[in-house]
């Protein structure tokens, strides 16, 4: 093997190297890389929305439920379909950029050290988390979704939570081959089907793909455990103020950021979104640009930003450049 000296960089706490940034944390997408996707404009066109999908695609890898977020954008990609920019794509398309502003850094797998894996089936995609206890903290090593076929949508409850186990343990094969891993589930039948006798149909071929993993089964009630802390402590709706434009009374941006961050619900909020935005209780909320906003119950209404009661209380303020 030769190396070309010019080529090779030593000693460094971290390095880029084809878009992402390594470090002895671990992997994250390259910041001077991600900042043509934030800069992006809204799209005008079929073309000009693929150029953006297959950007967000490359470090998709770093966007827990991709295919759920990006829905709205992947059906303006199917054969015949006219183009039509939708509240819900403009939302989807905030979101992905968000998503990559904010992409966590996933750390290399501990082989021998037991996995957890979290799965999420809706109506429209699956998704799974791959994590690991590394040093007393839960670390992300990957993530996986893919939209749901027509005729997967119309699964039962039960058979559509458990084509999510079974997609993520075979997305997440490489690793947890061999390892204890332990699958957290919100969907509580899901606990019996490694050891139930009667199963019949999908359910039984699935049984028969789990059996071939080390996996232990287990039921957390519900998404609010992930982030209990913030979701147990909703704001009351009247303390979710939007931003009203009003030519002679405007807040800054820098002025807003520095008023949610002294707000301990909207910074645990934004936390929540960060760490799982399909959650149903988060799905009236988005970040853009760092800032919480509450998306209107009319999708054709401008975004409302969000602001601590006291502050709207002092004067009513509108959010400016």
């Amino acid at each position: 093997m030769k190396l070309k000296a010019a080529k090779c960089e030593f000693a460094r706490d971290k390095i880029r190297f084809l878009g992402f940034v390594l470090s002895k944390d671990g992997i994250q997408p390259d910041p001077e890389k991600t900042k043509a996707i934030d800069k992006y404009p809204t799209p005008t066109n079929v073309t000009e929305v693929r150029a953006f999908m297959g950007m967000c695609s490359f470090f998709r890898r770093f966007i827990p439920s991709f295919a759920n977020i990006a829905t709205p954008l992947c059906q303006l990609l199917k054969k015949d379909t006219p183009f039509r920019w939708t509240p819900e794509c403009e939302i989807a398309f905030l979101r992905l950029k968000e998503a990559l502003t904010s992409a966590p850094i996933l750390v290399a797998p501990r082989l021998g050290t037991p996995f957890i894996i979290e799965t999420d089936s809706s109506g429209k995609a699956l998704a799974g988390v791959l994590k690991q206890e590394q040093n007393g903290d839960i670390k992300i090593i990957a993530y996986a979704s893919r939209t749901l076929n027509p005729h997967e949508s119309r699964y039962p409850a039960i058979e559509l939570e458990a084509l999510g186990l079974v997609y993520a343990v075979q997305q997440f094969r490489p690793y947890i081959d061999g390892a204890r891993c332990t699958i957290i589930t919100d969907h509580a039948p899901l606990k019996a089907l490694l050891h139930r006798k009667d199963l019949l149909g999908r359910l039984a071929k699935y049984q028969l793909i789990l059996q071939e993993y080390d996996i232990n089964i287990v039921y957390r009630p519900g998404k609010k455990n992930v982030v209990c802390d913030a979701l147990s402590r909703y704001p009351p709706i009247n303390a979710v103020i939007p931003a009203h434009s009003a030519e002679d009374s405007l807040i800054s941006l820098e002025q807003a950021k520095k008023e949610q961050s002294e707000a301990l619900w909207i910074t645990e909020f934004k936390r929540a979104l960060q760490e799982d935005p399909n959650q149903p209780e988060l799905q009236d909320y988005i970040l853009v640009d760092g800032l919480l906003y509450r998306i209107p119950a009319k999708l054709s209404q401008e975004l409302q930003l969000v602001l601590p009661e006291n502050t709207v209380d002092q004067k009513d303020l509108c959010c400016g450049s």
